[in-house]
């Protein structure tokens, strides 16, 4: 099947690479003339396991091709998703300007190039309920109905750090659709999907447009409660971990996202929260749970800068070492990362920071300036510092050689947000060590 991806961002890149790997001819537009080089070379723009092999074996193949030419890509193909960003406005709505931007740039290329059967516009990125609709809308403003544009929502649920496999086998396809042609031409897009009976969810636009909301807001529900759960268990001498595992093994819990840390970023989980509360006060329903998750995330980055701090009392010029500066393993997204917001804090309090990221650092210096000094490793992030604080649980980092980062550092003391150092072990080295929950 012949499809044009719109956007070769995160979610559109992914999506294209492994349309490709199933065979189908892909194109990815992109209006980024450097970044679609760097893609053409097969050089990935984002850091993400896997996806350049991917690249790279379906350039050779011929399924797949970078370009800015959207035209020549969509009059072709007989699907084309959407997959731009959907940034938060000031107000914590989603700004759709892109989304609109390219739905009027389709809609002048379908007026122009008419085809025997619908084009299927599928949109992939995250949007408010009711936008698929106005879609269609707009679409019909513009003489396109629906015998030549079928809508489709199709929403993602990538992890970052894991999203070639998630794309490639996921726990389920939602399409949201009001129409038989689009539901079954997305599961012949799918077909391996099908082949492997990966369950199809088949609703309409707006539930489509909703679950992908809901199954963020929640899984941001479940870290805020296990991190204030921690915050609790701090002060009862109780192991949050050993809590979560014995609530996880609940099967109406589950064991996901119940790992206490310096709260949620990234750039889902609190874009998402912030357009869903925009969308319940457009239709006048107060989203109370979401403006606590929200109000727990921040409190938890106080908390780890509180620990911090306290541990940095009466030292002269503190220097604070910090490993990890993406807001998860596995990828170089600074998006809300929680290090945007504690390492201000920490320098405004009088600390020098010295960061090491295994690949985040070029993504970082932007955001957060020339007042953190970037180290090339751990160790040398570690020299002379006062305190170790773990910000990103990066593997490296769980098998540490303690002796030699207690060489390394002025005072041996570790603040722990991710929980990846045994703490019998560091004490044992002669730390002090704190674990976000720990007893």
């Amino acid at each position: 099947m012949k499809v044009t991806v719109i956007g070769a961002g995160y979610v559109g890149l992914v999506t294209g690479v492994c349309l490709a790997d199933f065979g189908h001819s892909v194109d990815v537009i992109d209006i980024d003339s450097s970044r679609i080089e760097r893609l053409k070379e097969g050089k990935s723009p984002i850091f993400e396991p896997g996806i350049e092999r991917l690249i790279t074996h379906n350039l050779a193949s011929g399924r797949l091709s970078f370009s800015m030419d959207l035209e020549s890509a969509a009059r072709a193909a007989s699907v084309v998703f959407i997959a731009v960003s959907t940034p938060s406005s000031d107000t914590g709505e989603a700004d759709l300007r892109y989304l609109f931007t390219a739905v009027d740039q389709m809609a002048a290329i379908l007026a122009q190039h008419p085809s025997e059967t619908p084009t299927i516009l599928v949109v992939k990125s995250t949007v408010p309920v009711g936008t698929c609709t106005a879609v269609r809308t707009r679409l019909l403003s513009a003489g396109i109905g629906e015998d030549r544009c079928v809508v489709v929502s199709n929403p993602e649920f990538l992890r970052e750090g894991n999203a070639i496999g998630d794309c490639l086998n996921p726990e389920r396809v939602v399409i949201g659709s009001g129409s038989a042609v689009g539901f079954e031409r997305i599961k012949s897009l799918y077909h391996p999907y099908v082949a492997r009976e990966i369950p199809f969810v088949e609703v309409a636009l707006e539930a489509a447009e909703h679950i992908k909301y809901a199954s963020n807001a929640f899984l941001a529900v479940k870290i805020s409660f296990v991190n204030e759960l921690a915050l609790l268990c701090e002060k009862t001498n109780t192991d949050v971990l050993e809590v979560a595992r014995g609530m996880g093994l609940d099967g109406r819990i589950g064991p996901s996202f119940l790992m206490p840390g310096p709260g949620f970023g990234g750039s889902c989980f609190p874009k998402d929260i912030r357009a869903l509360e925009a969308v319940g006060q457009k239709n006048g329903v107060e989203l109370k749970l979401l403006g606590a998750v929200d109000s727990v995330n921040k409190r938890q980055k106080h908390h780890v800068v509180t620990q911090v701090i306290s541990r940095l009392a009466g030292i002269v010029s503190p220097v604070v070492a910090v490993l990890g500066l993406a807001f998860k393993a596995n990828t170089d997204d600074m998006r809300d990362a929680p290090a945007l917001d504690i390492l201000p804090l920490l320098i405004a309090n009088g600390a020098v920071i010295q960061a090491y990221d295994l690949v985040a650092a070029d993504n970082a210096r932007p955001l957060l300036g020339d007042q953190v000094r970037y180290c090339s490793s751990a160790m040398a992030a570690a020299a002379g510092a006062d305190v170790l604080l773990i910000l990103t649980e990066w593997n490296e980092f769980y098998d540490i050689d303690l002796m030699a980062l207690k060489a390394q550092m002025r005072s041996p003391t570790i603040v722990d947000a991710r929980r990846v150092i045994d703490p019998q072990s560091a004490i044992r080295a002669g730390f002090s060590y704190y674990g976000i929950g720990r007893a």
